[in-house]
């Protein structure tokens, strides 16, 4: 361990409870309170979810009207599905031929999607980073792992285009090869460290969580594995699969964090069926983000949102989310001409990119110290 790297960490963290503290100390000066919403994704299951496009852009009228409560990112994610990580750097750093700069990239948005991400929403995601692994072991001239990574991508993301025009025929005769070769057998067997094995649900490559019944059937290669159970935080690894063998995976579920819990009241929110119980069930989510009212995404066929007000008892008539993107109309929604009708500017440590902006040096503090002390993972080391 070095001096610079726990240092990193440790002002991170103080920015963080610093940037706390001062949104705590706000909150209790102001007369008035603070009239920001809070954005909740409550669609149903099996709607076509918000695009990361239609969120980023729904974000950003909420803060041009000054409207979008400061949320740290981790929380914000969690009510809003959005993915927790960017591909957005590994593409640069790979077109760059910066591969050792793009693995190191990788292997921290794994780490960090597979410890803060959504449980039911992990599959899309880190397949688009396993895919990332195939391109650069494949630019490495290592075809067998090449086809070890687009297979475990293929795996969970089945309906995962193929880019035609950014990728050469070579790599799409690698990327086909991959997603039909048959595979050896194996099994992955759960250990589970103190937790009723009747509470316990698994799920395998974002598949449907189901009850652990011994070891699981899969194919060779990489696999993603999620554990839940009921008021605890989810476990999510990323497990390497030999051929005709079983892997044991040990298994300790922590304490439910306060990002399993907003997760855990957005689908409640979701699951109501009227208004009032809707509006019951939004109660913690207001209580985790400090926000009195929020926007919530909702649909069973086409995606509106509408303003639930906790203190008012009320909510509004729904709105399509392509409306709400325009800022126009989403002022009306909110009942505001040209900004959000508060008393005061909002200080800087309220902005939305303040918060992101503590995240990455928290987050990029604590994974360089990370990546480089812990032992190997799942993800390398076989």
């Amino acid at each position: 361990m070095t001096a610079k790297q726990p240092r990193a960490w440790l002002v991170a963290a103080a920015c963080l409870g610093s940037v706390s503290a001062m949104g705590t100390a706000r909150a209790e000066d102001d007369d008035e309170a603070d009239e920001g919403v809070a954005l909740v994704n409550a669609a149903a299951p099996g709607v076509a979810p918000a695009s990361e496009r239609q969120l980023a852009r729904l974000r950003k009228r909420l803060d041009a009207l000054g409207a979008l409560h400061p949320t740290p990112p981790e929380l914000a994610a969690a009510l809003d599905g959005s993915a927790s990580s960017d591909i957005g750097p590994i593409k640069e750093a790979f077109e760059k031929f910066d591969y050792d700069g793009a693995e190191e990239l990788l292997e921290q948005s794994i780490n960090d999607l597979l410890t803060t991400g959504d449980p039911e929403r992990l599959a899309a995601p880190l397949a688009e980073l396993l895919h990332y692994r195939g391109l650069i072991a494949d630019e490495l001239d290592d075809a067998s792992d090449a086809e070890t990574w687009f297979a475990a991508s293929y795996r969970l993301d089945p309906d995962r285009p193929v880019d035609r025009e950014s990728t050469p025929p070579r790599v799409r005769r690698v990327i086909e090869k991959a997603r039909n070769a048959e595979r050896p057998d194996g099994k992955i067997a759960v250990e589970l460290v103190e937790i009723d094995e009747e509470t316990v649900r698994v799920a395998v490559d974002g598949g449907p969580p189901t009850r652990l019944g011994g070891p699981l059937d899969v194919t060779s290669g990489y696999h993603l594995l999620v554990v839940t159970a009921p008021r605890k935080s989810p476990f999510a690894k990323l497990v390497r699969v030999s051929p005709n063998r079983t892997v044991a995976i040990s298994v300790e579920l922590s304490p439910e964090s306060e990002v399993a819990r907003a997760r855990r009241a957005r689908d409640a929110v979701g699951a109501a069926r009227s208004d009032k119980v809707r509006l019951k069930k939004a109660r913690p989510l207001a209580k985790i983000t400090g926000a009195r009212k929020l926007l919530v995404i909702e649909g069973e066929e086409e995606l509106t949102v509408r303003v639930f007000d906790l203190d008012a008892r009320t909510v509004s008539a729904p709105m399509s989310l392509r409306d709400a993107s325009r800022t126009a109309m989403l002022a009306d929604l909110l009942g505001v001409e040209g900004g959000f009708s508060r008393e005061r500017d909002r200080q800087w440590y309220e902005r939305w990119y303040v918060w992101a902006g503590v995240a990455v040096l928290a987050g990029g503090g604590y994974a360089t110290w990370e990546l480089t002390h812990r032992e190997p993972t799942s993800i390398r080391g076989f």
